[in-house]
């Protein structure tokens, strides 16, 4: 500990257990109320903490936590959820999110604490929708549908293979986690769900899919792409070098919702805040690592799973059909 470390961190460090998320706006009327506790003769207005100011509270803290394998990280929302359960607008307006996370976990340790192995199976199974069932070279939605993750309730059969062709990662993690072998019923599931959104682990939108959150991004980073990302080795046919979760070619942090180059075979992804600065930096609005046009037609996230669906109720359908699905996707 370094002698400027003191029980104003403490205090703050308290602040980040009792809230799921911290963002500026949500950080400075308490950390204005901590200084002015510890020094009463010099009150601190809410106005006065600054961006700076937070961030260096922030580094006092993630040197104090780092030999406990807890680390303070932030992102920016990626979807545009009212508020969080502690009142927070950070996802509405595009402000970064902190969280104190365990930095080297996996979900069977963030949860197992308050969730069955059952339960803690069925978690993963939403993950394995979101991030392989229904991530596709064709369609990267990175969600699950509301009815698609309760039917997830049944745990699969001993070796089913998953969407890559490999044995589910669920499954085996089920196993390790010590159980999630008999499944659970549906409105156990369903319960499971609406307390992984209370809790900030999941967000659910206004058209009833779910994604993670931005806690549940920064808490699962790691973990994400190194189950989900399969590495280049021989004899793996197509999936050699398969690349489910993806990283903004802007700000390097994993999109879950953005746009796509219109190249499927291109890796190059930018979140949806991110593309207008980044082309406004560029001297032509073409892909940065193939230089196709981009038209900013190709979606990663929730509209890509609308498209989706609109893409199965027009196949042997009317020209009426087809055409009303070519509307939307040029409303999107």
């Amino acid at each position: 500990m370094t002698s400027d470390y003191n029980n104003t961190h403490r205090a703050f460090l308290q602040a980040f257990l009792s809230h799921s998320t911290l963002t500026l706006s949500t950080a400075r009327p308490i950390l204005a109320a901590i200084l002015t506790a510890h020094d009463p003769d010099r009150p601190v207005p809410t106005n006065d903490i600054t961006n700076e100011e937070l961030l260096a509270y922030i580094h006092a803290l993630n040197s104090a936590l780092s030999p406990f394998d807890l680390e303070i990280r932030s992102t920016r929302p990626q979807t545009r959820i009212s508020s969080d359960r502690n009142g927070d607008p950070a996802a509405s307006n595009n402000e970064r999110v902190y969280a104190l996370v365990n930095a080297s976990g996996d979900p069977a340790a963030q949860l197992a604490t308050t969730y069955s192995p059952e339960e803690l199976a069925f978690a993963k199974r939403v993950l394995d929708a979101m991030f392989e069932t229904n991530n596709t070279v064709r369609a990267e939605q990175c969600c699950v549908g509301g009815i698609q993750a309760v039917q997830l309730h049944k745990a699969p059969r001993s070796g089913t293979a998953g969407a890559g062709g490999r044995e589910s990662t669920v499954g085996g993690a089920g196993q390790a986690a010590g159980g999630g072998g008999q499944g659970i019923t549906m409105a156990q599931a369903e319960r499971v769900l609406a307390e992984l959104v209370e809790e900030g682990w999941f967000e659910r939108s206004k058209g009833g899919f779910y994604t993670l959150s931005p806690r549940g991004l920064m808490e699962l980073r790691g973990w994400l792409v190194d189950t989900y990302n399969e590495g280049v080795e021989e004899g793996d046919g197509e999936d050699v070098g398969l690349e489910r979760v993806k990283n903004c070619h802007a700000c390097k942090e994993i999109v879950i919702v953005g746009q796509r180059c219109p190249n499927r075979d291109c890796s190059c992804r930018l979140h949806e805040f991110c593309t207008a600065n980044f082309f406004q930096m560029q001297r032509s609005r073409t892909c940065p690592i193939c230089k196709s046009n981009w038209e900013g037609y190709g979606h990663v996230g929730e509209k890509a799973a609308k498209g989706a669906g609109n893409a199965r109720r027009t196949t042997g359908g009317s020209r009426r059909t087809t055409n009303q699905t070519v509307d939307s996707d040029e409303e999107d």
